[in-house]
């Protein structure tokens, strides 16, 4: 009795299984069929999600609104800091050039380099300097003037005349020598405050630029700074300016750390970073004169304490409605999209130029709304532009082949090989051995040019290659430099005619025509394991990358009745299939490479089995 329960119990539970994955299976099939329509007012979680981000958004709107605002007023800080900065900075490189041009100073200086004694020195070096004093009084922040003679001997006047170290005298006259003329500005790495800006003086007279010493004035632009850090005391903004060297000014003492931490990836705006634990709001501006960064620091918590906990608890609470709608709504979301997702994947497939869809791409071919209907007409579309493109293709080299054939018939071979040996003849019997070899070249090339055979031996396309660059030698003699090798194993592979001919002829017309040194041409044969690579490559002043693009697309027609490469490509596409044929690499400077693939092909040319 207990194994006959048991038996029933598992025969229940089998059943209750089957007919519920009866019931879930028609439930799929009844959503799967539904119109879109209906699909969306099931799938009411997205209304959920649009509302949330529609809070979010507007939260988010909030914050950056506030951090404009607080942005705005630590960079009206920034700006007139800046201004007023720059403005001195620019006053003080004034100052430095109208010493430097003084013509008092100038005479001076020289007297002092030409003295006759000492004592005429200096006289000549006590002018000059009451001269200094009276610059160092034009500003108050002027520290001190120095003059830098040409024996490196320095002398300072001013509020705080006190020495420069010889090393920063150094490098202040090394800069100031490098810059020409210029003003040069660095920061002395004792000096908290202040900023050095020199320029060297130079001879005018006569315009001899003779060396004549070096001034450097000593700034102090921390009460500027300061000046401007008043107007914003209730967010206790602190203010530095950084250069490539280093720090240049700080309102308040930053360990390296900080100023390391202090690089931003654009030139004006403001960012939010942890620095030593701390969270820091950082407004900042690139000066366009002098390359320094401005830095205004605010204390991040500060300002945003009340609205971090607000933003806090109002994420929270949109965490939890949306996890729990996204729970519910994924199923259906999923079968919703990926009909579409298998549709783009179809429509990627289009755009890389492959038109055929394999059959059955679409797997769900019982489906019956929009989608399904939507993937059998795009497969239909697709069908019918690729049937069409195969034969607007197939007109396009027939109607290429005819203006060639036409070409060919308005010529009488046999007439112009009469013609051409007639010419050889008399050329040899003159002893003018150069004509001779210039019309037997020009005859095996006009001999295989208007040939019948469409695809011949890569020996024979050598030989058409060879006699065309026996015609050019002639014409451009040794600014022409042709190097060419092809093992013995490949001369019996097939190659379209005329294929090799009019890329060197581009290489020729593109890059020698435009050169005024030799011209290099190089013609390779790599054998891949699967095709020969055959590469044309050239030193000309190569080709700009949009032009490649074109030429790569075809876009660019030859002149005339010119071959040009879409062309070749084409032939090749057509005698062998899709994976092989042409391609343009260039660089502007660096000359240009053609490369041509084509298989191992020795026998004869099956056009329609090659491409298939």
């Amino acid at each position: 009795m207990p194994d006959i329960k048991q038996e029933n119990d598992c025969c229940n539970t089998a059943g209750y299984f089957l007919r519920f994955k009866k019931y879930y299976e028609n439930f799929k099939s009844i959503i799967r069929n539904l119109k879109i329509r209906k699909k969306i007012f099931i799938i009411l979680f997205v209304e959920v999600f649009i509302a949330l981000s529609i809070g979010i958004l507007i939260m988010q709107v909030t914050f950056n609104i506030y951090n404009g605002l607080v942005y705005s007023q630590a960079a009206q800080v920034l700006n007139l800091s800046t201004t007023s900065i720059e403005k001195k900075i620019r006053e003080i490189e004034t100052l430095t050039y109208n010493i430097a041009t003084d013509s008092n100073i100038q005479e001076n200086a020289n007297m002092m380099m030409h003295a006759s004694s000492d004592y005429n020195r200096s006289e000549h070096l006590s002018k000059l300097l009451e001269q200094l004093v009276t610059y160092s009084f034009q500003d108050n922040n002027i520290q001190s003037v120095s003059f830098v003679d040409t024996q490196n001997r320095q002398y300072n006047r001013g509020a705080s005349p006190f020495g420069i170290d010889e090393k920063v005298k150094n490098l202040v006259i090394e800069k100031a020598v490098a810059a020409e003329g210029k003003s040069v500005i660095l920061k002395p790495p004792d000096d908290e405050n202040c900023i050095m800006i020199a320029r060297i003086i130079r001879k005018i007279h006569a315009l001899s630029l003779e060396y004549m010493g070096t001034v450097i004035i000593r700034y102090d632009i921390g009460d500027i700074a300061n000046e401007y850090l008043s107007s914003s005391k209730d967010n206790e903004p602190i203010l530095a300016i950084i250069s490539e060297e280093g720090l240049i000014f700080s309102s308040k003492e930053l360990s390296d750390n900080e100023i390391d931490m202090m690089t931003f990836k654009s030139d004006s705006g403001y960012e939010i970073k942890k620095i030593n634990g701390e969270k820091l709001f950082l407004a900042h501006n690139v000066s366009d004169y002098t390359g320094w960064t401005y830095v205004s620091i605010i204390p991040y918590d500060k300002i945003f304490k009340s609205l971090i906990f607000m933003r806090t608890i109002v994420l929270l609470v949109y965490f939890l409605i949306f996890l729990l709608t996204i729970i519910a709504g994924r199923k259906l979301a999923w079968n919703l999209t990926r009909p579409l997702e298998i549709l783009t994947q179809e429509i990627k497939q289009i755009e890389s130029g492959n038109f055929k869809i394999p059959d059955n791409a679409f797997t769900e071919p019982e489906r019956h709304d929009e989608i399904g209907q939507l993937h059998r007409d795009f497969e239909i579309m697709i069908r019918k532009i690729d049937a069409l493109i195969e034969e607007n293709y197939i007109k396009q080299i027939v109607l290429k082949d005819a203006q060639l054939r036409a070409l060919q018939a308005q010529i009488n071979p046999h007439f112009l090989y009469n013609t051409l040996e007639t010419i050889n003849w008399m050329a040899k019997v003159n002893h003018q051995e150069d004509i001779s070899r210039m019309v037997e070249a020009l005859g095996t090339l006009l001999r295989g040019a208007i040939s019948k055979e469409s695809v011949i031996r890569l020996e024979e396309e050598i030989r058409l290659l060879e006699s065309y660059i026996v015609i050019q030698k002639f014409r451009y003699d040794k600014k022409l430099d042709f190097q060419l090798y092809v093992p013995d194993t490949l001369k019996d592979l097939k190659i379209p005619k005329l294929t090799l001919q009019p890329i060197v002829e581009n290489s020729i017309n593109y890059g020698l025509e435009k050169m005024l040194g030799t011209c290099c041409i190089r013609v390779s044969f790599v054998q891949m394991p699967d095709f020969l690579d055959i590469t044309i490559e050239d030193n000309g002043p190569g080709i700009d990358p949009e032009t490649v693009k074109k030429m790569n697309e075809g876009q660019i027609k030859p002149n005339g009745f010119g071959i040009g490469l879409k062309n070749i490509d084409d032939r090749i596409k057509l005698l062998f299939g899709n994976r092989y044929g042409v391609h343009i690499s260039s660089e502007v400077g660096r000359g240009t490479k053609v490369r041509v693939t084509i298989p191992y092909t020795r026998g004869d040319v099956d056009v329609q089995g090659a491409a298939g």
